[in-house]
């Protein structure tokens, strides 16, 4: 009977963490982004799925968080390890042998979510990889779907990752160089997915100058997200999108601060069939060189803590 009660808490402290984290929106949230992105963005039971099959797993929360409990074999990866500080520029990529493809997991909804494993899904494409599945369920959320437990500690990481310098020859993304050019032809259009007051000129999070790139159109990061933090239903939050296009059919940029959020975007767009392209250097790039045109105020269409 000892024994018995010892193996029940224990199994109770690993649920802790499901119980604690905000719950996802349902099912049937679930499936619509599933079916709107074609698999690329997936809810509990389908990333379990995925990790079952023998997906590599790359965490992209907090160095904390991971320690406290990820998914088993899972490998830490947030942005801090792979971007220059406060620059948005990319000095890192995993490189990742996965033949059952990779499954990205993160912190979903809420304050502090930034849509950082949307970003590292963008990441991955960028460099040619096809089968990357981005959960939009918590670490703990996907552990119960596929009846495992969370492991804690820092993993010893594997032989199937590394690290190296990012190629110039990337897919769906855009460098300073490549964005300036854009906008000055008016071949893209540019999404900017910050909020409402980084758009008309608050400095929030260091950027050399405030407002938002000239000509671009506004859909906010808070604006694309529902009651608990989530984002929107896919078709909802897809609509939301359109309606800050104006009905443009031009291919989009989609930008942020230092990229995460929109990489987030991109990732979400792509997968739903828009031509897209993140500008990964976002505003702290931008802004930091005064020959690029800015402009402040409510012109264009339609927080707190580190930025993304």
């Amino acid at each position: 009977m000892r024994r018995l009660l010892r193996v029940l808490f224990l199994g109770l402290l690993m649920l802790l963490p499901v119980m604690a984290g905000a719950a996802s929106p349902g099912a049937a949230w679930a499936a619509g982004w599933e079916q709107a992105t074609g698999g690329k963005m997936v809810g509990a039971a389908t990333a379990a799925l995925r990790l079952k099959a023998g997906a590599r797993v790359l965490d992209t929360r907090s160095l904390s968080a991971f320690e406290a409990g990820h998914l088993p074999g899972a490998v830490w990866m947030a942005p801090d390890r792979l971007l220059a500080s406060q620059s948005g520029a990319l000095v890192l990529v995993p490189t990742v042998e996965a033949p059952q493809g990779v499954l990205v997991v993160g912190k979903m909804g809420g304050e502090g979510w930034w849509g950082e494993q949307g970003w590292l899904g963008m990441v991955l494409a960028s460099l040619g990889m096809a089968e990357v599945t981005v959960a939009l369920a918590e670490p703990s959320e996907v552990a119960l779907a596929a009846g495992v437990a969370l492991e804690t500690g820092l993993a010893v990481e594997p032989e199937w990752l590394r690290l190296a310098s990012p190629s110039p020859l990337r897919s769906g993304v855009l460098s300073v160089a490549e964005a300036a050019a854009a906008q000055s032809s008016g071949s893209a259009l540019f999404l900017d997915v910050r909020s409402r007051a980084e758009f008309e000129g608050a400095h929030l999070f260091g950027e050399a100058r405030g407002g938002h790139i000239t000509g671009a159109h506004w859909a906010g990061w808070e604006e694309l997200q529902g009651a608990p933090g989530w984002p929107l239903e896919a078709g909802a939050w897809r609509s939301r999108v359109e309606a800050a296009l104006a009905g443009s059919t031009a291919p989009v940029a989609v930008y942020c601060t230092g990229g995460i959020r929109s990489g987030f975007a991109t990732f979400a767009l792509r997968a739903m069939g828009v031509e897209a392209r993140n500008f990964e250097g976002s505003m702290w790039a931008w802004s930091a060189d005064p020959s690029l045109p800015m402009e402040a105020g409510a012109s264009g269409q339609g927080d707190a803590g580190k930025a993304r």
